[in-house]
């Protein structure tokens, strides 16, 4: 697991920035026909419903205006999403994002399925990741960080400062989850799954 806080976290994420930037840019000098590498790392939308309604969302309008009965409307099919994840490049990496992903009801399976050919990272509030979310999503870890599966969940708790107290109970549900023994570290084989953890609160 890891924290934002985390000195190795932050030069991790220096570094995969740096080589990400340099895997986009390298082509245009090499290349000047318009060509350019395979993606590496996919985002996906899986949702613009949300259960929260923090102040940075770009969605906050469209969710105070549009009804919850209208809110799903357009939303891919698991059908469709399945066939997406199964034109990725393997051992890229999938960002699934919202939107509050774990609001759709096949997102484990869409995660697990995505797991399979890559490596994955989810962005959620965490408010939805009860006991048996937690053994699930864990259950998707490799068993090294790294290989194919989950790899990452990262929270957003932005907000401001008012909006902040509704919400102030969802970082220590995280850390209590966090916190206990066999959930984020599971042994599997004889080595032990791990999922790296980012929060950013503000």
């Amino acid at each position: 697991m890891a924290n934002s806080d985390n000195p190795n976290g932050q030069r991790i994420a220096y570094w995969y920035r740096a080589a990400t930037k340099a895997y986009t840019m390298l082509p245009y000098y090499l290349a000047r026909g318009g060509h350019a590498f395979p993606p590496i790392h996919y985002y996906f939308e899986m949702t613009r419903r949300c259960n929260l309604r923090c102040a940075m969302c770009q969605y906050i309008e469209w969710l105070r205006k549009t009804p919850v009965s209208d809110q799903k409307e357009g939303e891919l099919t698991t059908a469709e999403w399945e066939r997406v994840i199964d034109e990725v490049q393997r051992l890229s990496l999938i960002t699934f994002t919202g939107g509050e992903p774990l609001l759709r009801e096949d997102f484990p399976n869409l995660l697990e399925r995505a797991g399979q050919r890559a490596r994955t990272h989810f962005i959620t509030n965490g408010l939805l990741l009860d006991d048996d979310r937690v053994e699930r999503v864990v259950s998707l870890a490799p068993k090294r960080v790294g290989g194919l599966g989950l790899n990452f969940i990262g929270t957003s708790l932005e907000a401001h400062r008012k909006s902040m107290m509704r919400y102030a109970d969802c970082a220590g549900r995280l850390n209590g989850q966090r916190k206990r023994s066999g959930a984020w570290r599971k042994p599997a084989g004889g080595r032990t799954r791990r999922v790296r953890w980012s929060t950013s609160p503000r």
